[in-house]
């Protein structure tokens, strides 16, 4: 009963996120060779191509209008989905990830609740312990839907190999960090049964050696 009491209260959050539409779609943006995505290692000129892709989308995201703040969300997503298509490598996975979460991390900082909503829509895809601090505070965020879609983003990336706890994502400190974060989640304003979800989720991961 009081799952169904906190779905309903979120249902707003739920439509908004529909509203803003989810899946990627084709934009014009810096494209980062496939070769760089490939490759086995980054070196420090792969770096900077992954860095030059990542900063414009990054400065539409933290400063731009609403419009271009969407835009920035399915650019960052289109980056993510041509890894995928093309194989990215797990040194190419770490790199894009890396500058992706400095990115979201700016995001997280401003007053505009459309760029703190969008920060954790792309949150879900970043396979690094950097983005977890990040989905933490979004679970605290003043906002519904920001709270809402933090604990989608961390569920997602909790289950994104197919279905399976995303392991690798997670060091100690990160495994402990969401432990206590989620505790404190399910215990406070924002008990959603998503958290309740990524809390199971994350019971199935085994415990990263410190």
């Amino acid at each position: 009963m009081h799952m169904h009491r906190s779905f309903h209260a979120f249902l707003p959050c739920v439509a908004l996120l529909f509203a803003l539409g989810l899946a990627p779609v084709a934009s014009a943006q810096q494209t980062i060779p496939s070769e760089v995505i490939t490759a086995a290692s980054i070196d420090a000129q792969q770096q900077q191509a992954i860095a030059g892709a990542v900063a414009p989308i990054a400065a539409k995201l933290d400063k731009g209008s609403d419009d271009d703040v969407a835009a920035a969300r399915v650019e960052m997503m289109n980056l993510f989905e041509r890894a995928r298509t093309l194989g990215g490598t797990p040194a190419f996975s770490a790199a894009l990830s890396g500058e992706v979460a400095r990115a979201l991390a700016g995001a997280m900082q401003t007053d505009r609740v459309i760029c703190r909503l969008n920060a954790m829509l792309i949150a879900g895809q970043v396979q690094s312990p950097r983005v977890v601090p990040l989905l933490l505070s979004g679970l605290k965020d003043s906002a519904p839907a920001v709270r809402y879609a933090a604990a989608k983003s961390l569920y997602t990336l909790l289950t994104l190999n197919n279905g399976e706890p995303a392991a690798n994502v997670f060091d100690a400190d990160a495994y402990t960090g969401l432990i206590n974060g989620l505790g404190e989640a399910m215990s406070g304003a924002a008990n959603e049964a998503l958290v309740r979800e990524a809390f199971l989720a994350l019971a199935k991961i085994p415990v990263p050696d410190a």
